[in-house]
Order: structure tokens, then C-alpha cells, then sequence
């Protein structure tokens, strides 16, 4: 078994070593090479070919029911060829035994296109193999319609689906429909159809050849029809069905709803993120209304092929990402489908950089990522043209949809590796879960229970639990309070030299737009020199986003005793967007208004201070704060975003827009996060009450009598 994707696939049991390729060659001239039509094939055929030809004649008029004559000895070389063609074919390369799907053997066998250094032939990579079973896997999962194979440009996708889908319809069964969409019309028919369907088609071997009547260059479409005969002839001919499978390959328009209503066999989707939005069509609209061309009357009919470079974020890129989101495989729908309907496939140019491929397919892909390393340096003065080249050269999946750096704010080669790494990581650095009252009693010790389905927090480091902080007194829901007339509690944070916090509240409006905002929160952990003394800045744990919070609950109090509850766990002030009014005063109500930070907090010398009119709590979200905490994100994201742990945060910052900050809600709080870790806050000194000094005892009685502690303090409450 192995693994590709995160789908399991059987491959079949490696037969007797007699029966593998290259068996009876030295190790080191195992490897794969074209076999070719052999010299017998070519005398034996015009032979065979005149004698059947006579016989036709004999059809044609009724005097025959078919043509019987065939050579044996080439007879037996065609079901050879065949066999391969259905079971595949296994060759050692270097003295492992290995398997080639039948489509992947048809592709390297008789898939002439324009491979220069082999006659035209494709040569065998290694990479091709994870593609050639992926495919396979698609094609016979019950709960795949298709897929969608992403990834670096120049390794032959155009040419492997073409072979791929030619092997596919030039066998049975019959009456099979397979179509061609592209980035526009013009490429479906000049670049697709004309300049790879029908060439390959005329250099198949004439025994892979099925009946057509579309002439020697065809415009508009392959067809597998017997040639019609017409006039008195036709009277005199007696017609066989069985020698014709009634299929087609024919292209349409990029337009969303080019096949919409159609029944089909193949659908190639070539280059769907290169496919203009504006110019041609949404390829995620488009994608839509193809799964139901092969997904009729709830069973699969048919199956998606769908690949593409990206090139341009604004020209088909954010479209196209849609789509491979959509279709992982490994989140599903309850009817076990994803999204999409599809499955997907990233291929990182490591993979593809046949420069460095040895004999056997082999590539170097030490050699290749110092090649693509250093063509990354070479552009590093031009940002525009060192976006585009990632996009098509990409080393993790998350840099084919790298945003343009020219209309960044921030670093996004930073960002987009970040972003990678956390996908590429097994356990990702946070856990999901819930803040929650102990006991469900409010007020009293918040605790933390970790739900990877539900969790509204994701947490990067809890407390107690952290053997860094030695010898420190406990930290979680250290907090201190005064009792007021009538016994209400002000409650008051002591973790303000370890912790600080930001949140953009949400705003509770309709709105028909699906990117309606959402809270967002974030827990800072300030620079410990406990933890961090002596080590450089790339190295540093602490210095760092350790929460992040991004929920738009169904009541607004929901989200509002969410802050409460992680205030009081970390113990910290927050700094809240001040727009909304809402929060500090529910803060102040439950009294946790002394953990708000206030406009009295920063250096009056500030720029954005200035701009904040009133200081009832938090910042006003002016033009003059935006800029101030985009500054400080812009320096963080250069000195420490390789150490950022959210990657909703992470794509918030790197496509925030400045002029629209309302549906960047993660990015807003990280701002304000940033801004509360620079906020001087006197800190409460941690007293304690007469009490602990000395011994106490209650004299009400006859008798005096020792008063525990906590005792005490009960009987001091309200006074």
C-alpha cells in the first residue's frame, strides 16, 4: 500500500521476476526506454493489410459477413500490445521493481507529442508515477467525480491529460462524450484540441486506432464513426455497429455554462487558474455546473480532469484557489464527497525539474532547490517578477496562490512560507478548544477543555501546564479584586509584565455579505528574558501571538464573555476597538473595567493618540491608529512572522487592505494586540491583607475560636 494525498492505494502484487521488464539486464542498465513498433510488425503489416483489404471489398458488397484474415504472429503482438494497454506493465529501474499504470505505459509507449530529445516521445520520470496513480485512484473512487492537479509549470500536464484521455476514449465503451474547456476558446482549439489531441491521434498505431470519419486534420472535433458510404455503393454495403464506438472529443468556450445540461464522459479543465474572471469566466461558477455533467441521476457517469500554473492572483488566481480548496480530499461532506466533488493533487517543482534527472527519472532535489533557490535571488529587486515566478515554480502548495508582493503591505514570501510550514507540520502549533467557567460558576477559576471540532479558541501555549515559567508563582486566573458598597467586585489583572490583549469587537448588523465580520481576538506573550536571555530573535519563544479568537457568535454577549473569560485566564489588560461601545461597557458592568486599556495608557507623543478624542476605554479605529499598528505588524511580520502560529491571522495580515479593514478581522486584533503590548499599565502589587500575618479568631461567642484563612477572608467580604 502506499500513500499519495493522503488517499491509501494497492498497487498489484509484483509478479515473477521472468515477467518484469529489463529482468535478464546488469543493474545499471535497468531502466525504462520506448519499445517501439518492431521491424517484423512493420514488413508483416502491408502484407496483411493487402489481404484484408480484398476481403473488405467482399464485406462491402454482402458476399462476406466480416474480414477474418489476420496474421498470427502479428495477431499475437497486438493483444500483446493491448494486454499492456489494460494491465499495466512493470520494469525494473535500477533494480526495483516498478509499476506503470496501463494509461502511464500508453503515455510513454505511444504518446508522441513534442519531446524533442526523445522523437517525440515523453520520457519516464519517477514523479509521473504518483501523478499516473492519483488518476487511477480518482477515476475508479465511486466518491470522486475527478481532480484537479496543481503545481509548477513545464512538466507536461497538457500532454499527460491528453494521453491520458485518448487512452480513455479511443477504447470501449461506446458512445462516450469527452470535451475540452481552456482559458479561452481560442487556446481549447489551437493549443488543446489542434495541437495536441490531433497529432497524437495520427501517430497512434493504427491496431490503437478506432474507426473515425474526421479526416486527416480535423478542425472542430474527433470522431469515431465508420466512414459513411454513399450512392448505389451504400445498398451494397452491409454495415457491422460493432465496428465503430460511436464516441467524440470536441472543445466549447471557457463560458460557465458552456455545458451545462450535458451528459459526459471526460471533461478537461486545462489551466482553469489562468481562466480571466472577468474576460471568460469564474472558473469556480464554471466548475460548478461541469460536476453535474458527470454526476447524473445521483451516480458518477463521468470524470473531471482539471490542471493548471498559476500566474496572476487577479487573473484567474483567486478563482482557481476556490476550487482546490474545495476539493481536498481530506475534509468531506456527510455524503462523503468534497466540495468540489473532486480530489486534488499538488506537484512542487522539485518534482519537475528534469535538469537534474538521472537515467532512471530520478531527480536531485537537493540540486533543484538550490536552482530554484538562486533564481529566487536573482529576483529578489523585482518584486512583481519574483511573485510570478514562486506562483509557477512553487515549492509548497500555498505558494501557487502567493499574492502579488506589489500590492502587499507586508512581506509575503515571509508569510506564504509560514503558511506552508504549518500545513506541511504534523500536529499544527496550537490546539482548538474552549475557555469555560469551573463548575459553571462565573467569576471563580476559568479552565480549558480542548475540542478540535468546536473549539472557538486556538491556543498556543496555557499556563500552569508550562514548565518554563519555574519558580513563578501560578498564573492562570491571577487576579486580584476590591469589594465595593454592596458587595460588588472590581476585578484587576496581575499578568501585565507577561501577557497583553487585543480584540476588534463585532458589529451586529444585516448585511448580505458573506464575509460579515467576525470578533477577533488575540492573547500577546511580552518578551521573557527568562525564557528567551541569550538566544538570537529567530530563535525566541516568547515575543509572540499565543491566542487567537475569530468567531461571530449568534449573541453578542456570547462573544463578550468570551473576552471576560480570557482576561481572566491570562490575567492581562485588553485593548479593545472602541467603535463599538458594547464591549467596554458589558466589561464594566461585570466589573472587569479596570482590565480595559485606555488613550492615558500610551505616550501622549503618539501620532494615533492624538486621534482618539476621548479615552472612555480602548482606541477609535481612525486613519491614524490603522497606520500606527499596520507599522508595527509591517516590523513584526519582517523580524518574526517565520514564528506566527495562526494561519488565519497570517492570510488576514497578508491580504489586508487598509481602506476596508472590516472583514480583516484577525488582522485588525493583531494590530490592536500589538498596540495593548506597548501600553505602560501600573501593575497591582500583589499585598496581602493583614490576615496573613497575623492568626485570627472569631470572639462572638463565650469562647474565642481560631479562624482558617479562607474563612476570614469570607467574613471581610463586603466591609
Amino acid at each position: 500500500m502506499i500513500e499519495i494525498a493522503g488517499l491509501s492505494m494497492f498497487l498489484p502484487p509484483v509478479p515473477p521476476k521472468e515477467q518484469i521488464l529489463y529482468h535478464n539486464l546488469p543493474k545499471k542498465e535497468q531502466y525504462w526506454r520506448r519499445e517501439g513498433i518492431p521491424q517484423f510488425y512493420k514488413d508483416g503489416i502491408k502484407e496483411e493489410e493487402a489481404k484484408q483489404k480484398e476481403q473488405r471489398k467482399l464485406v462491402d458488397s454482402g458476399i462476406l459477413e466480416k474480414v477474418t484474415y489476420y496474421d498470427p504472429l502479428l495477431e499475437n503482438y497486438r493483444r500483446e500490445q493491448w494486454r499492456k494497454r489494460k494491465e499495466g506493465v512493470w520494469f525494473y529501474n535500477n533494480g526495483e521493481p516498478v509499476y506503470l499504470t496501463g494509461a502511464h505505459w500508453f503515455y510513454l509507449e505511444v504518446g508522441k507529442f513534442d519531446h524533442v530529445e526523445n522523437d517525440g516521445y515523453p520520457m519516464f520520470y519517477e514523479s509521473q508515477l504518483e501523478r499516473a496513480y492519483f488518476r487511477e485512484y480518482c477515476k475508479e473512487d465511486p466518491l470522486s467525480l475527478g481532480y484537479f492537479i496543481l503545481g509548477a509549470r513545464g512538466f507536461g500536464k497538457t500532454t499527460e491529460e491528453t494521453s491520458w484521455i485518448m487512452e480513455s476514449m479511443t477504447k470501449g465503451p461506446r458512445r462516450r462524450r469527452a470535451v475540452i474547456q481552456s482559458k479561452s476558446e481560442q487556446d481549447a482549439k489551437d493549443v488543446i484540441f489542434k495541437g495536441k489531441f490531433v497529432p497524437m491521434f495520427k501517430a497512434l498505431p493504427k491496431y490503437f486506432q478506432p474507426e473515425n470519419n474526421h479526416g486527416t486534420n480535423p478542425e472542430a472535433k474527433l470522431s469515431f464513426y465508420k466512414t459513411a458510404v454513399k450512392g448505389a455503393k451504400a445498398a451494397e454495403t452491409e454495415f457491422n455497429e460493432e465496428e465503430e464506438l460511436e464516441s467524440t472529443i470536441w472543445f466549447v468556450n471557457a463560458k460557465e455554462k458552456a455545458l451545462d445540461g450535458q451528459t459526459l464522459s471526460e471533461i478537461y479543465n486545462d489551466e482553469i487558474g489562468k481562466t480571466h474572471p472577468k474576460q471568460e469566466a469564474d472558473v469556480d461558477k464554471r466548475m460548478a455546473v461541469n460536476r453535474f455533467c458527470v454526476f447524473r441521476n445521483d451516480r458518477k457517469v463521468g470524470l473531471i480532469r482539471a490542471t493548471t500554473t498559476v500566474e496572476e492572483m487577479e487573473e484567474g488566481g483567486k478563482e482557481c484557489e476556490l476550487v482546490y480548496n474545495k476539493s481536498n480530499q481530506l475534509q468531506r461532506l456527510t455524503s462523503g464527497m468534497t466540495t468540489s466533488g473532486m480530489y486534488r493533487l499538488f506537484v512542487g517543482c522539485l518534482k519537475t525539474t528534469t535538469r537534474f534527472a538521472d537515467k532512471y527519472g530520478r531527480i536531485d532535489e537537493k540540486k533543484a532547490l538550490e536552482y530554484h533557490l538562486a533564481e529566487r535571488k536573482d529576483r529578489a529587486h523585482d518584486i512583481k517578477s519574483l511573485s510570478s515566478w514562486i506562483r509557477k515554480n512553487p515549492l509548497y502548495e500555498k505558494e501557487c496562490f502567493i499574492k502579488d508582493a506589489s500590492k502587499s503591505l507586508f512581506n509575503v514570501f515571509i508569510l506564504t512560507n509560514r503558511l506552508s510550514e504549518i500545513d506541511l507540520m504534523k500536529n499544527p502549533p496550537y490546539i482548538k478548544g474552549n475557555f469555560y467557567w469551573k463548575d459553571g460558576i462565573p467569576d471563580t477559576e476559568v479552565c480549558f477543555e480542548r475540542d478540535d471540532i468546536a473549539g472557538r479558541w486556538r491556543v498556543a501555549k496555557l499556563l500552569d501546564i508550562d514548565q518554563r515559567y519555574e519558580n513563578q508563582t501560578k498564573l492562570a486566573n491571577n487576579v486580584g479584586f476590591e469589594t465595593l458598597f454592596g458587595g460588588k467586585k472590581i476585578w484587576h489583572p496581575r499578568n501585565n509584565r507577561l501577557f497583553r490583549i487585543g480584540t476588534d469587537p463585532i458589529k451586529y448588523s444585516k448585511t448580505k455579505d458573506p464575509r460579515a465580520s467576525k470578533a477577533g481576538m488575540h492573547v500577546w506573550e511580552e518578551y521573557n528574558p527568562n525564557i528567551d536571555h541569550g538566544k538570537p530573535m529567530s530563535e525566541w519563544i516568547s515575543n509572540n501571538f499565543i491566542v487567537e479568537y475569530v468567531n461571530r457568535p449568534e449573541d453578542p454577549t456570547t462573544y463578550f464573555e468570551d473576552v471576560i473569560l480570557t482576561i481572566r485566564y491570562y490575567s492581562c489588560s485588553v485593548l479593545p476597538e472602541s467603535n463599538i461601545k458594547e464591549l467596554i461597557k458589558h466589561l464594566e458592568d461585570r466589573g472587569y473595567g479596570e482590565f480595559v486599556i485606555h488613550k492615558r495608557n500610551f505616550d501622549a507623543n503618539e501620532a494615533f493618540i492624538a486621534s482618539t478624542r476621548t479615552d472612555d476605554g480602548g482606541l477609535s479605529s481612525t486613519s491614524e491608529v490603522i497606520n500606527s499598528y499596520v507599522q508595527r505588524l509591517i516590523s513584526f511580520v519582517n523580524k518574526h512572522g517565520h514564528r506566527l502560529k495562526f494561519p488565519i491571522t497570517i492570510q488576514q495580515i497578508m491580504d489586508f487592505d487598509p481602506a476596508a479593514p472590516t472583514i480583516y478581522d484577525a488582522a485588525v486584533s493583531a494590530g490592536y494586540t500589538l498596540l495593548a503590548a506597548e501600553a505602560t499599565i501600573e501593575e497591582e502589587e500583589d499585598t496581602q491583607d493583614v490576615s496573613d500575618w497575623f492568626d485570627e479568631y472569631d470572639q462572638s461567642g463565650e469562647k474565642s475560636r481560631y479562624i482558617e484563612h479562607e474563612e476570614s477572608e469570607n467574613m471581610f467580604e463586603g466591609l
